[in-house]
């Protein structure tokens, strides 16, 4: 036979039925901060086992822990959205380097001789332009690379028309194995300056090295060389790898299609052409102009010297024909140095007795240079994310747990246990001490 259940006990389990269905707020916060992971939030909110003191205590320790955690992650955020890029920098030492472009250029533009044969003084075109140039043997002597003796062609030296003149580019597909003066390039020229037109202030020529396939132009560095000595140019290979991943990325392109140098060169170009008629001689985007006349016309002469680089530059920026202000995002670039060893003059007297004034000759026209690598090794520089998501989520992991002893899951108990399932329902009327998803009404 069922035992009845007094009625006293049914009317006490009814009133703990009714608590619970019709929880205050702050006994929801106190029935979930014991539950939770969140460990300082239950030391503070315990009123059964601890003191008014002692959780007022630990009040402050999870409101001051909160805020510095707070404040550590908006500047983790902060310095994530600045999407900084790391660099670093590699030194390979290889077997043989590949050798760069070598471009010469005689500070002398014109024959004087062919000027006054040819009845030419302004070139208006490349056809007269070549038409006063010596032949290039008369300019090149002789050419050696890694102690082996080159014949001297325009298929060895490609000549081209730059802004620095009419010059000769060397290119070859042999590697260099042994630094220093005894590999790489040799080159012997002959200035004639008997032959210099008036207007040319220096007797030199001026070396550019490159990457290959790099257009010459007036924004690209160059060693000047003179002559009455031997000149030793070192060179440096650095290859640069910036980041392309936007949003880190801050380059477009890759060398020798785009640089910068070159991207400002035509913007200078497109302005010139268009403000004086004419274009310079390393412009070959424009082959329907003429060349400008330096030194005769005397228009053209006038409007390159009223000309400013920094307002054309500025034009194209501001009508949107250009944009130079990134930089490729892979290029190499070739570091050079140079020291110049006087002849002896031991060697010069013996000039002299070969041929009467051969010294004084070779002081002044002649010149002699060596091109290679210091050293058989290069730089290999490269840029990453400083900081990318995934190392975003694990420094704000290591702040959570640092301060507030938090892992992820306690998120979930916080957003997702607190106020989604027991906060928000009772705006909603459901004052369920343990909130929705729980046995009962």
């Amino acid at each position: 036979k069922k035992k009845k259940q007094p009625k006293k006990d049914i009317e006490e389990d009814d009133d703990d039925d009714d608590d619970e269905h019709n929880a205050l707020l702050g006994d929801v916060m106190q029935e979930w901060a014991g539950g939770t992971s969140v460990h300082g939030a239950a030391l503070a909110s315990d009123r059964q086992t601890y003191s008014l003191w002692f959780r007022l205590c630990w009040m402050v320790v999870v409101v001051f822990g909160c805020a510095v955690m707070m404040w550590q992650i908006q500047a983790l955020i902060s310095q994530y959205r600045n999407f900084d890029v790391s660099t670093d920098t590699e030194i390979v030492v290889p077997d043989s380097i590949e050798f760069p472009e070598i471009t010469i250029c005689n500070t002398n533009p014109f024959s004087a001789r062919l000027q006054g044969n040819q009845s030419i003084v302004d070139p208006v075109n490349e056809e007269e332009f070549k038409a006063l140039q010596p032949r290039i043997d008369d300019f090149i002597w002789a050419t050696f690379f890694n102690e082996q003796e080159i014949n001297v062609t325009e298929e060895t030296w490609k000549p081209v028309i730059t802004d620095a003149g009419y010059c000769y580019q060397f290119n070859t597909d042999n590697v260099v194995s042994r630094p220093g003066v005894f590999g790489g390039l040799e080159v012997w020229t002959y200035l004639d300056q008997d032959d210099y037109i008036n207007g040319t202030d220096l007797a030199a020529v001026n070396v550019f090295i490159l990457q290959k396939g790099t257009k010459i132009n007036e924004q690209l560095p160059f060693v000047p060389v003179s002559p009455g000595g031997e000149t030793i140019i070192s060179v440096k290979k650095t290859q640069f790898g910036r980041e392309k991943q936007a949003p880190w990325a801050r380059c477009t392109s890759k060398a020798p299609e785009y640089t910068q140098s070159q991207c400002r060169d035509d913007c200078i170009n497109h302005v010139f052409s268009a403000k004086c008629g004419c274009r310079h001689w390393g412009d070959s985007n424009r082959t329907e102009m003429r060349f400008c006349g330096y030194l005769e016309n005397e228009a053209d002469i006038n409007c390159y010297s009223d000309f400013n680089d920094t307002e054309a530059l500025e034009i194209c920026q501001r009508d949107g024909i250009a944009d130079c202000s990134l930089p490729p995002c892979e290029i190499t670039i070739y570091e050079a140095s140079s020291v110049v060893a006087d002849n002896s003059q031991k060697t010069l007297d013996l000039y002299e007795s070969f041929w009467p004034g051969l010294g004084d000759e070779f002081q002044q026209n002649f010149i002699a240079m060596r091109i290679n690598y210091d050293k058989l090794q290069f730089e290999v520089v490269t840029q990453s994310p400083s900081i990318t998501f995934a190392t975003l989520l694990g420094s704000i992991g290591g702040s959570m747990g640092l301060f507030m002893g938090i892992s992820a899951l306690s998120v979930v108990e916080i957003f997702g246990d607190l106020c989604f399932l027991r906060l928000v329902p009772r705006l909603c009327g459901f004052r369920n001490l343990h909130g929705l998803g729980t046995y009962g009404r």
